[in-house]
């Protein structure tokens, strides 16, 4: 994560099949698959091998340190964690921006789930992607026009789930060591396990999967510092994820509420921001209280809303029954074949399933 930028809203497959869908859409979704096959191509025709840029590069260089990481963990994920890069990561492509994909989510203005799209392979997904940050800003403007709740969020990272050999981007480079391990591992639990159409569980899957592996890759290589400062981190994240699951109880209940009474737009729209000014006077309290909770200050100052509660929720609300699965997993293999056979279920029945795994943390 950089500030409150998450690194991967995954949506890379959707750009099979776009090409048929230009011709059977109105202009508007015309536009946006359009510009979702030109930016995935370019990814696709701008690549360099991995191999030949280590035996040219000076071995001083960020690049030249990622991209050797890059492929350690590749390793790692493999031996250690029953996860195959499958042919990614083995080529650069250099991008002349900060982030690859900047992503939308939106919400009505009393409701917290958030609005969701159709896309061929990977179904309904709750984000819409863009390749320029001005045309994610304008879809962004408009739906704030309609009266609705918006996040926009950089991506640095996205899988295609195995669909195309995903390379290394440069977006990489400005990422810590755990964050580039945490981002790359996490992009190959999607690629062993994606359920169409349940991005909440799709994400929380990975990133309970990324988070156990850095703490294995730290466990390995003995350094019992920096393991202890991430489980901090984890701990610090569970303290701010509890303080939003309250706002949004709080929020379901205030719309109830509102809607039952027939309550004025403005009455509503009182009570709604009254929540979430309380909610910030909370995070303020705790801060005083939790070394390192600041670094969720961004997210807090920001635009809170509808939508950047469902895209924290989307991350991180199924994170620990997912790693009480993974606790009681005899193996990698195991959890993951687990996961596996809820895929058949529906969205509801994974959910139940879900919650009937006992929280050990």
């Amino acid at each position: 994560m950089r500030g409150n930028v998450l690194h991967d809203w995954d949506w890379g497959p959707l750009v099979l099949g776009l090409l048929g869908c230009l011709f059977s859409c109105g202009c508007e979704s015309a536009r946006f698959y359009a510009q979702a096959v030109h930016g995935q191509v370019g990814l696709l025709r701008d690549r360099e091998p991995i191999v030949a840029l280590l035996e040219q590069g000076d071995s001083e260089t960020q690049r030249h340190e990622t991209l050797k990481l890059v492929q350690e963990v590749k390793g790692f994920a493999e031996q250690a964690m029953s996860l195959a890069a499958g042919g990614s990561y083995e080529t650069y492509v250099h991008l002349d921006r900060d982030y690859v994909v900047w992503n939308v989510a939106v919400c009505d203005e009393f409701e917290l789930r958030p609005r969701s799209w159709w896309y061929p392979v990977v179904g309904r997904l709750e984000h819409r992607g863009y390749f320029r940050e001005r045309s994610a800003r304008r879809y962004a403007a408009q739906q704030e026009r309609r009266g609705r709740d918006v996040a926009v969020g950089g991506v640095v990272a996205y899988s295609t789930l195995g669909w195309f050999r995903d390379p290394v981007l440069s977006t990489f480079l400005g990422l810590s060591d755990i964050e580039l391990v945490e981002l790359v591992l996490h992009e190959l639990a999607h690629t062993r396990l994606f359920i169409s159409g349940d991005t909440e569980l799709n994400e929380a899957f990975a990133v309970s999967v990324a988070e156990s592996g850095v703490m294995h890759w730290l466990e390995a290589r003995g350094e019992a510092r920096r393991l202890l400062d991430y489980r901090r981190g984890l701990a610090n994240r569970k303290t701010f994820m509890a303080l939003v699951e309250e706002l949004r109880q709080t929020l379901e209940r205030t719309y109830d509420e509102g809607e039952r009474s027939g309550a004025s737009l403005e009455s509503r729209r009182r009570d709604k921001q009254a929540c979430i000014d309380s909610f910030r006077e909370q995070f303020d309290r705790r801060c005083r209280e939790v070394d390192g909770l600041e670094r969720y200050r961004p997210w807090v100052d920001a635009s809170m809303n509808n939508a950047t509660i469902s895209v924290l929720d989307t991350y991180y609300r199924w994170v620990p029954q997912f790693r009480a699965l993974l606790a009681r997993s005899e193996s990698y293999s195991a959890f993951y074949e687990s996961v596996r056979q809820m895929k058949r279920l529906s969205r509801s029945e994974r959910r139940t399933a879900l919650s009937g795994q006992s929280i050990e943390e």
